[in-house]
């Protein structure tokens, strides 16, 4: 047992799989010892659970509700009171305050508390020290690598968060995130009596540029649109692709007047981008449709506004913004 715990110490990385492998021999490793004492603290103290080594010389019973560890340890390099902050990862020597018997403990931190692995000391023989501090630095790298690989998946299940609510090709937000940020600002919308509007954008004859150049461009040319959208968003306002050549602005704070001068200002930046190809140059236009949110409507119904508003702009010859005939 303690070999398989310095084989996995002694690893340079833990994957997710080992992390039950890693619980389980230390499990193993304490409850089948009958001399390496195990226990499990929270913050305060309070034993969360130990194994029979621990509980034998302090006669615990195995039901141990509200026992506190500090009952019945005293440390010898201070007072405990003030918790274990001192004694991380390091040998220290343990008594009890009704007896002569010394104990040595490692201590280490995890996330709901303390672990500790410990042994008795023989009081005329304290050369154990070695024999633990091998066990105990083994089950301490592999709290720390515990420690470590949790970080690590935490930080990777952000990244992943992050991918799943944007649009890789465009690096705006995807359409999922789009109707989840477009809720929430309704919501403040109504409760603070706030204007709040929506543009949706459409690439002009797409299909052709598909068709004549490739999906290659395509994508070049989606990708160059992501950029001139964040370029003129605010950190306020939310961009995204709504699907294909598709787009979708929330303006919070935003009144249809403002809304369509922003979607002017898109429709001439998108006009003016210039792709180089072989033998000429692709220029791009976009129809808009521009609404403004209305508290006595849905979400669904502001979207189709909006859309409805696009879909003027595209039979009115493109390359152009219309607004939504509603008065908001």
């Amino acid at each position: 047992m303690k070999d398989e715990l310095l084989n996995l110490a002694q690893r340079t990385t833990i994957n997710r799989n080992d992390l039950d492998q890693i619980s389980e021999i230390c499990k193993d490793y304490v409850l089948d010892s009958g001399q390496v004492m195990f226990v499990q603290i929270d913050k305060q103290g309070n034993v969360v659970s130990c194994n029979q080594a621990f509980r034998r010389p302090f006669n615990i019973p195995v039901n141990h509700p509200r026992l506190n560890i500090f009952d019945y340890l005293i440390s010898q390099k201070g007072d405990l009171i003030g918790g274990f902050d001192h004694h991380f990862g390091q040998p220290t020597l343990f008594s009890t305050p009704l007896s002569k018997q010394k104990f040595m403990f490692y201590v280490y931190e995890v996330r709901s508390g303390f672990l500790l692995f410990g042994q008795l000391l023989d009081a005329s023989d304290e050369v154990q020290y070695s024999q633990l501090a091998d066990i105990t630095t083994s089950m301490g790298n592999l709290v720390q690598e515990v420690k470590r690989v949790n970080n690590e998946l935490k930080l990777s299940n952000e990244r992943n968060l992050e991918l799943a609510l944007k649009d890789e090709l465009t690096g705006l937000a995807n359409r999922r995130f789009l109707f989840q940020r477009l809720n929430e600002e309704v919501s403040e919308a109504v409760r603070y009596d706030h204007p709040l509007s929506l543009v949706i954008i459409d690439l002009d004859f797409f299909k052709t540029i598909n068709d004549q150049h490739g999906h290659q461009v395509g994508d070049q040319v989606l990708h160059e649109i992501g950029l001139i959208l964040n370029d003129l968003t605010r950190a306020s306002d939310i961009a995204a692709r709504h699907g294909g050549e598709e787009f979708a602005i929330v303006l919070p704070e935003t009144g249809l007047q403002q809304a369509y001068l922003f979607s002017e200002r898109t429709r001439q930046a998108i006009k003016q981008l210039s792709l180089s190809m072989k033998y000429q140059n692709i220029r791009i236009t976009i129809s808009a449709g521009v609404a403004q949110f209305d508290p006595a409507e849905s979400i669904d119904q502001l979207v189709s506004r909006a859309d409805h508003a696009l879909y003027v702009a595209k039979e009115n010859g493109r390359d152009q913004v219309c607004r939504s005939e509603v008065d908001t």
